[in-house]
């Protein structure tokens, strides 16, 4: 079942973006990217059991309709994760922001 941090049941509705496939673990998967329209909530997403279930990861606080670009493997502990924003409500210029994260192992 998919359920999000808000335990809601719809499953997650994103353009994916970005896709990290787990070397070490082939049913790990980190994907991500953004929604059509303005996206208040990150869509970064990790799955362990091929999309069956989906934790959401939680997003940097202030940005405004971010919206995952690229994750890249950083040394063997922690991923890259480039993320976008409007510069103000319904912009279309966007800046980057690179956020490094620590792989969850189980």
């Amino acid at each position: 079942m998919i359920r999000a941090e808000d335990g809601a049941t719809d499953p997650p509705y994103a353009y994916i973006t970005g896709l990290w496939p787990d070397p070490d673990e082939p049913d790990h998967l980190v994907f991500g990217g953004g929604v059509n329209g303005e996206n208040e909530v990150l869509s970064l997403f990790e799955t362990r059991d091929h999309g069956v279930t989906l934790r959401r990861i939680g997003p940097p606080s202030g940005l405004q309709d971010p919206a995952v670009e690229q994750i890249l493997p950083v040394g063997t502990d922690e991923l890259a994760v480039l993320i976008s924003e409007a510069e103000s409500a319904g912009d279309e210029v966007r800046s980057l922001h690179l956020f490094v994260l620590e792989r969850i192992r189980q």
